[in-house]
């Protein structure tokens, strides 16, 4: 459970097994760019870009330890050092967010939509309303596009040209699938939940018949992407090094606030230590 919230019992609610710990489920983090190489991005505690930490995926990666294809559509032909395969460091990043944006085209016109996402094994999953375009579109298996990105710094350089940005970014091609089984539709929907606030999915209503006829929940396996970022300090020519400016990182971070209690909320109900143990200070 959430710190200090009640239980919340709901009559007739499926019984579905959490797959997640509790294990420094809470710890507040705050994201500073710095000189961090991909080995330590891979390392580290996936970080939610609100700044919070976000629970590990489960499972067994099959591509754990392993490498991703390089393919024509995921090989950089600039700057080809930036590009990575490991699968440990893809992963590393796709936990590290919440928001992606995939491209798609219907009828022969591009669409691009961001929607929140959340990772198990070498999927990644997201939700849409079933009669929306982008789910009717998608639940057929179309070809997608599939980004996720971190702003991690402003780089600062002696020069305009060497201005530059410090990034994390994914991008994933296949075809998608949407999952019909209602039970794997609600545990999806559960990890979906659990992902952003751990043991709130106890506390809250699931999601009714209804309500679950109108969600569509699809998926894509990662087997064609690529991990492509910048790290560390300012790039600039030697001759360009006596010219008389500032030249560095401006981190950038994004944060959670304060909770801001719903107007209508009923007298006596606090946030509960879990979601205010979030805030940044």
């Amino acid at each position: 459970m959430l710190g200090d919230a009640p239980k919340v019992e709901v009559a007739g609610r499926a019984s579905i097994q959490t797959p997640f710990t509790r294990t420094d489920r809470h710890r507040r983090v705050t994201l500073r760019a710095n000189a961090r190489t991909l080995a330590d991005a891979a390392s580290r505690t996936p970080v939610h870009p609100s700044g919070w930490a976000l629970p590990e995926a489960t499972g067994t990666s099959l591509m754990s330890t392993a490498r991703y294809p390089r393919t024509e559509r995921t090989r950089l032909k600039r700057a080809p050092g930036r590009a990575n395969y490991d699968a440990d460091a893809v992963h590393a990043a796709l936990d590290a967010g919440l928001l992606c944006h995939i491209g798609y085209v219907v009828d022969g016109k591009p669409y691009v939509t961001p929607t929140a996402y959340w990772r198990e094994d070498d999927h990644v999953y997201w939700h849409s309303a079933t009669a929306g375009r982008m789910a009717r579109h998608q639940a057929a298996g179309a070809d997608v596009a599939f980004t996720v990105s971190h702003f991690d710094a402003l780089v600062m350089a002696r020069s305009a040209f060497h201005h530059s940005v410090n990034y994390r970014s994914v991008m994933a091609f296949g075809r998608c699938e949407e999952i019909r089984d209602p039970e794997e539709r609600m545990r999806q929907l559960e990890r979906f939940i659990e992902r952003i606030a751990p043991g709130r999915w106890q506390q809250i209503r699931p999601p009714n018949p209804r309500e679950l006829r109108k969600t569509s929940v699809l998926r894509l396996k990662l087997e064609e992407v690529v991990l492509k970022s910048r790290s560390g300090p300012v790039n600039d020519d030697a001759e360009d090094m006596a010219i008389p400016v500032w030249a560095g990182l401006l981190p950038v971070e994004t944060r959670i606030g304060k909770p801001a209690s719903d107007p209508q909320l009923a007298e006596g109900i606090r946030a509960p230590k879990g979601l205010r143990s979030l805030q940044t200070n």
